[in-house]
């Protein structure tokens, strides 16, 4: 009985949508996914200090929650939201300082 549940969660898994839906990995190489208009504020991102800039790819470019991160970086959730903070609170006077509008 367990070997049979075993086979059908693997090929469950074989039909999952994510294994039909996904682009082979030659196209996934050429895609871009920056667009002309977003590279000033990359560069400004990475201009910052790395502790900073760590916290805000994970967060914004990687999808990770607070308590993604903390788990990653062993941390308590709560700093990685202080530091998320900080870390927006120096990116905006940054892009101030170079211009962006900021409402």
């Amino acid at each position: 009985m367990v070997y049979r549940h075993a086979r059908n969660e693997c090929r469950d898994q074989l039909k999952h949508w994510w294994r039909r839906n996904r682009e082979s990995e030659a196209a996934l190489q050429n895609m871009t996914c920056e667009q002309p208009e977003d590279l000033g504020l990359k560069e400004l991102i990475w201009s910052l200090p790395e502790h900073d800039r760590l916290v805000l790819y994970l967060y914004y470019y990687q999808g990770y929650t607070a308590q993604e991160i903390a788990e990653l970086l062993g941390k308590n959730p709560s700093t990685v939201r202080t530091w998320l903070v900080r870390a927006r609170k120096k990116l905006k006077l940054r892009m101030e300082a170079e211009g962006y509008d900021i409402p």
